[in-house]
């Protein structure tokens, strides 16, 4: 995770048709010959599966307009703002020229959804956010009134729309979400001692909350004493890694090949750390490394971070533990 982050200013009410900076992604609409747009996508020009409709990615520093704001919305000056996998997977492409990503998307649209920010402007109809408050929000947009909202599960919401995916995200002057989807973070400031540190970690929620989500939501935790092993170490499993620890495990074990994220992987927890580059130079395998840091008892849970799931799962599968659970 790569963070922009910008000073502390006010701003005045928006007048209609102004113009403002935003990092915005663009791709061409080229659906593959073997893939069948749905009903769905040709209403709503959204690709359920990114991957096989959107071609040829560009991003540039457009001059996109300022959005309204409504009577329950707040406008968010960002403060910081990661640059996350699923950014870096809309520009790579294959051979073929199609973006990686395989994900909800809707292009043209500016990126960006791992933020926090001041608000510096509230609708009428707000009550519990002001002007000058830091907030972070949430990335997935819900409706609250379809079947799965109301069974509480907001992520698969029939309506979901996705700050940074399908609708304008923080790489940006501002811009204008609902305040439901927005997190007071001011006693972060006092916390951490400055606004920048508050917004740096405020910016973490979104990641973090992906590991929380899967592991303790999803996947119902873990014992007390129980065995984490962590598969790549990028800001989600630096988290997953923390949350273990907080959980009560008793072990922790990353497999990380960069030596800088290895590092930290120590610093938020981590007991052990592997490079399984080097294991497999050694003769040894990841899958060992687990059986003998549980001596013999395998994983407790065994969390998927590095987006490769065709090497880390096999070795999951070799090393977990009776009643274990792969995330």
């Amino acid at each position: 995770m790569f963070f922009f982050r910008r000073s502390r200013t006010t701003r005045r009410s928006s007048e209609a048709g102004a113009l403002m900076k935003g990092l915005q992604f663009t791709a061409e609409w080229a659906p593959r010959r073997d893939y069948t747009v749905s009903e769905f996508e040709r209403r709503t020009g959204k690709a359920v599966t990114g991957a096989s409709v959107w071609r040829h990615p560009h991003v540039h520093l457009a001059e996109v307009e300022e959005p309204p704001l409504g009577p329950k919305d707040v406008r968010v000056r960002p403060r910081a703002c990661g640059v996350c996998g699923s950014d870096v997977h809309f520009y790579e492409t294959d051979g073929d020229g199609y973006i990686r990503y395989p994900g909800l998307t809707k292009f043209p649209v500016v990126i960006g959804h791992e933020f926090s920010g001041e608000v510096v402007e509230t609708g009428k109809d707000v009550r519990d956010l002001r002007v000058g408050d830091l907030v972070t929000v949430e990335e997935m947009i819900w409706c609250g009134e379809c079947v799965p909202c109301r069974n509480g599960w907001p992520n698969q919401c029939l309506n979901l729309e996705e700050i940074g995916f399908t609708i304008d995200g923080a790489m940006a002057d501002q811009l204008v979400v609902g305040a439901k989807y927005c997190w007071p973070i001011n006693a972060l400031a006092e916390v951490y001692g400055s606004q920048e540190a508050a917004c740096e970690a405020g910016a973490l929620c979104e990641p973090t909350s992906v590991a929380y989500n899967g592991m303790f939501v999803r996947a119902e935790g873990f014992k007390p004493g129980g065995v984490v092993a962590v598969y790549g170490t990028g800001p989600i499993g630096f988290a997953a890694i923390a949350l273990a620890r907080a959980a009560g495990a008793s072990r922790v074990i990353a497999f990380e090949v960069s030596p800088v994220r290895q590092a930290l992987a120590r610093q938020v927890g981590a007991d052990e750390v592997h490079n399984p580059l080097e294991l497999a130079a050694a003769g040894s395998s990841p899958h060992e490394a687990v059986r003998q840091a549980s001596a013999g008892a395998g994983a407790d849970m065994a969390v998927e971070a590095a987006g490769a799931p065709g090497r880390t799962i096999p070795e999951m599968e070799a090393s977990l533990a009776i009643g274990g659970k792969v995330v």
